[in-house]
């Protein structure tokens, strides 16, 4: 496991800013609090004896996706580290991969007979649920929220379905569509679905979303746009990407296509959105042909690229999952790993929240023959912080170890030095 300090903070909250201030006394004095920075870590998943891993969605502790073993793709489960894998393939089954986690429960489909079916689990590859609709020749799961799921199904497998955890609850969202005629669902936030649907004027994709029938469908193709395609809904916002001057640019709308916002960062050659999590989004964005794992929290201009967290060992990333555990974020998908083409290994990004340092005071100041004798204090607040120290900005810091005096309102401390300025600050941890 890899450990980065992401600057700036990576969840685009910034919790205190560097602040100074200077007191007239026999000596100068400077206190100050450091900003936050998120500890992020990484963990590459990929299992023991498989080419290739990928992760789809993650829930709580566990993460969902697809491992190729000796050649077989296998469904995959892990809890957060390469030990943890699952492998959930139905027994019979040559071919499955897993999309969606909601609680105890996961999506996907397997390969029954001659058939890709849509399934669900339960954490074992015994617990699958065939869930394939009377008369479709192909189907799968892509997006859990609750009791609900959503993906595809249909004669060809062509059309976005919805279902209630069984086959006969199969609703078809995409028979009115007479050009073109494919359509999937990607994303459920339990009473809105979202996916692609050929309701351009020569059949082009367009993001769409839906509430709960084929008839109450809003196309969100942004003005301008030849095509589009939405991925993932939370709340109120839909998350995926939208044609833009030629290129895929990573975009963000709230229910009509006039809410679009283009989030694609500068510089960047194509950027896709594939999974929302509150205020923050996730996907990838290439620079030139190389893809970076990317972040954002409802702006371009947010953008944080988490592909440098994964060091020199990795040649290129992509986020296709988020969601939070207390005060975690976590962020799934995949990286390349150096000298690798093509086989990617399932990646897990973990941002790790510090409490923001509450703010240093000085309470006394003295001059005793020649030496500064001060009594700092700041609130207890249940923040670990470290007491620093430099004579000089910039400077290095270092820590002062004083002993301190803690009740259930305030620390305090009593440090001394000789120099004419002296920097003091705290620093979360």
């Amino acid at each position: 496991m890899q450990t980065v300090n992401l600057r700036p903070n990576p969840l685009g909250r910034t919790l205190s800013k560097l602040t100074t201030l200077r007191f007239a006394a026999s000596a100068m004095l400077a206190l100050s609090t450091s900003p936050l920075v998120a500890l992020t870590t990484f963990t590459d998943l990929n299992p023991n004896g498989a080419s290739e891993s990928y992760i789809n969605a993650g829930s709580g502790q566990q993460q969902v996706g697809r491992a190729v073993i000796y050649g077989s793709t296998r469904a995959a489960l892990w809890s957060g580290t390469p030990l943890s894998f699952i492998d959930l393939t139905p027994p019979g089954s040559g071919y499955s991969e897993l999309f969606a986690i909601s609680g105890s429960t996961q999506g996907g489909y397997a390969y029954v007979g001659s058939q890709y079916h849509a399934g669900l689990w339960s954490g074992t590859a015994n617990s699958f649920v065939d869930v394939n609709p009377a008369g479709a020749t192909a189907s799968g799961i892509y997006a859990i929220n609750g009791s609900q799921q959503v993906g595809y199904a249909g004669p060809n497998g062509n059309h976005a379905a919805l279902w209630q955890g069984t086959a006969a609850s199969f609703m078809d969202l995409g028979p009115e569509f007479p050009i073109n005629g494919v359509s999937f669902a990607t994303g459920t936030s339990g009473s809105q679905q979202v996916g692609n649907c050929p309701m351009g004027p020569s059949g082009q994709g367009h993001a769409c979303l839906w509430s709960g029938a084929w008839d109450s469908v809003v196309d969100l193709n942004p003005a301008g746009a030849l095509y589009s395609s939405a991925s993932s809904i939370d709340g109120q916002n839909q998350g995926g990407y939208a044609s833009v001057s030629g290129q895929d640019h990573a975009a963000l709308w709230s229910g009509s296509p006039d809410s679009f916002v283009d989030l694609h960062p500068a510089g960047a050659s194509k950027s896709d959105v594939y999974a929302l999590n509150g205020s923050e989004q996730v996907g990838r964005a290439y620079f030139g042909a190389t893809s970076h794992a990317a972040l954002w929290s409802g702006t371009a201009q947010s953008f944080v690229d988490l592909h440098p967290v994964l060091g020199s060992g990795y040649t290129a990333s992509t986020a296709s999952a988020i969601w939070t555990n207390g005060n975690i974020t976590y962020v799934g998908g995949w990286a390349l790993p150096l000298g690798s083409q093509y086989a990617g290994h399932a990646i897990l990004w973990t941002i790790q929240q510090t409490p923001a340092p509450p703010p240093l005071l000085l309470q006394n100041c003295q001059s005793l023959h020649g030496t500064n004798v001060l009594i700092l204090t700041w609130t207890n607040n249940c923040a670990t912080c470290t007491l620093e120290t430099t004579s000089v900005l910039p400077g290095t810091w270092s820590t002062v170890s004083t002993p301190r005096t803690t009740n259930a309102n305030y620390v305090c401390t009593t440090v001394t030095n000789t120099a004419s300025t002296q920097f003091y600050r705290l620093r979360g941890q």
